[in-house]
């Protein structure tokens, strides 16, 4: 008996080992692949309406800031919050194409999201809500914190606002000359020293 329960002890302790080389031969770029499929997932099961594929990449509570409020989720409020969402913006009554092609859209934005990872279970993914409507405006942006939860990554907060931010500045056209030939008061610049 002690020989078996010993044997059982060897052979667990081994799959643990060998899940735990396993894990850390994990490349960043699939920790990258997997943190841009849950934040999809959460991202677009919310803006289909579907609540069910929302909680699935959530982890409790959930923390949401929008517009500086800082509210708490359950899984009962996150389940409101999605159906209410997809009542406000119509986009349960959509026909099936254009949801395919608002899911194609999303899917290019969390291809194009940047993702910082804060340590080793711990990232964030920002993302374009919405581009600037006008010249004067700047992007309106989103973002996501996801943690590892049990192997998986699982959205805990989500940053938004209703309005943009400020505009990006404008950066010089480094490729053409300040002072071409022929143009401007012709004066060479001091050299260094004079």
């Amino acid at each position: 008996m002690w020989r078996s329960g010993r044997a059982a002890i060897v052979a667990g302790a081994g799959l643990a080992l060998l899940g735990l080389w396993a894990y850390g031969r994990q490349s960043p770029d699939e920790d990258e692949k997997r943190i841009r499929q849950a934040a999809f997932a959460y991202y677009s099961s919310t803006i289909l309406g579907d609540a069910e594929g929302c909680l699935g990449v959530a982890k409790f509570p959930l923390v949401a800031i929008r517009d500086g409020k800082v509210m708490t989720h359950t899984p009962e409020t996150l389940r409101s919050v999605v159906v209410g969402v997809s009542k406000r913006t119509g986009i349960a009554r959509m026909s099936t194409d254009a949801k395919q092609e608002l899911l194609g859209k999303t899917l290019q934005i969390f291809d194009d999201a940047d993702i910082q990872f804060l340590g080793a279970n711990t990232a964030t993914v920002v993302f374009l809500v919405r581009p600037p409507a006008t010249k004067g405006e700047g992007n309106i942006l989103g973002q996501l914190v996801l943690v590892r939860s049990g192997g998986a990554w699982k959205v805990t907060a989500e940053v938004s606002d209703s309005k943009p931010g400020p505009p990006e500045p404008e950066l010089p056209d480094l490729t053409v000359p300040r002072n071409p030939a022929g143009t401007g008061s012709g004066a060479t610049p001091p050299r260094h020293g004079e």
